[in-house]
């Protein structure tokens, strides 16, 4: 667009969303979800929960009954990114792909989800640990290549 003077005007400062839109389209922006909306948020991690904390207790009596342990590092597994999901609980997540891979070291998912578990936890250090053995395991040329 050319001003009055024939010139082309340079860059236009930037404008507030309370400039384009006033003050009152601003406020209604900010207005809270209903209760219904809130409470069915709720139950659905209620729910969550509860669909959790039964795969954890299902793979744990299973546990209890000693299976082989391909099947017990599986079901180590399981648990384990059940707790890393939850996201509270990453130290019992690692405990148990830990113990997955104490019962099949060569566990490509266990390695994976420990190495997220300790980057997540800010455990470089331990994370570096889990690429390496990833990176022993990969016989991929390009996949070890995206892992240097």
């Amino acid at each position: 667009m050319a001003t009055s003077g024939g010139e082309t005007p340079g860059p236009q400062p930037a404008v507030t969303a309370d400039e384009v839109s006033g003050p009152y389209e601003s406020q209604t922006a900010q207005v809270d979800r209903s209760p219904t909306e809130t409470g069915l948020s709720t139950i659905g991690r209620r729910q969550r929960r509860g669909k959790q904390r039964s795969i954890i207790e299902a793979c744990q009596s299973e546990l209890d009954v000693g299976p082989e342990p391909a099947r017990a590092a599986r079901l180590h597994y399981n648990i384990a990114r059940e707790l890393e999901k939850s996201g509270a609980r990453l130290d019992q997540a690692l405990d148990h792909y830990q113990k997955a891979l104490a019962q099949n070291p060569d566990s490509m998912p266990a390695i994976r989800g420990a190495r997220r578990v300790c980057l997540t936890a800010g455990d470089y250090q331990s994370a570096l640990q889990f690429f390496d053995s990833e990176l022993k395991l990969t016989r991929d040329p390009r996949a070890k290549a995206m892992l240097h």
